[in-house]
């Protein structure tokens, strides 16, 4: 499997719940890693709406079968808060876009590198050599999933945009 994206992921109505419950004061300012640090809002999992109602209608729409939770947070960035290029945990990863502003000069995108992560180690460094693969745009509705073993980070939105650039992440892992 490689990436594959799912425009237009959820009705009208959940998209607005979704985005609704993202803009109340939740946010942690701890995200990213190293220099690069942004907001994140943890344990969504605990939340049934997430956990439940929309991993549901996530595995419909995919076809995923076979996996369990890890966990589900979001990360929020304003512009110069870019993410590091890294590797997730678990077998893959479910990215969705919320923010309705962002347009494709806004940047924020999602960037895939042709580095695969070759151990079973907890971390593993990206090369430093490694080659942009790929580039998703930042979508409003749109769900993007791949293997989580594949390097990765999120652009940070331009300067010019006022908002917060939000993802929520599904890290599932295969059963047995």
């Amino acid at each position: 499997m490689m990436v594959q994206v799912f425009d237009d992921l959820f009705p009208p109505e959940l998209h607005k719940r979704i985005l609704d419950d993202m803009m109340k004061p939740k946010w942690i300012f701890y995200g990213g890693g190293g220099s690069n640090r942004f907001w994140h809002m943890d344990r969504l999992q605990d939340n049934a709406f997430y956990s439940i109602e929309l991993l549901e209608l996530i595995e419909q729409r995919t076809g995923i079968s076979g996996y369990s939770l890890a966990r589900i947070y979001a990360n929020g960035q304003t512009a110069g808060q870019s993410g590091s290029p890294h590797y997730d945990d678990g077998d893959l990863t479910f990215l969705y876009f919320p923010t309705e502003e962002m347009s494709l000069v806004d940047g924020g995108h999602l960037v895939f590198l042709d580095s695969i992560k070759k151990t079973n180690a907890p971390v593993e460094q990206v090369d430093p050599n490694a080659e942009i693969k790929m580039t998703v745009r930042y979508k409003c509705n749109r769900g993007v999933l791949f293997p989580a073993n594949i390097g990765h980070y999120a652009e940070a939105p331009n300067r010019n945009f006022p908002g917060l650039r939000i993802s929520i992440a599904w890290k599932l892992k295969k059963i047995g």
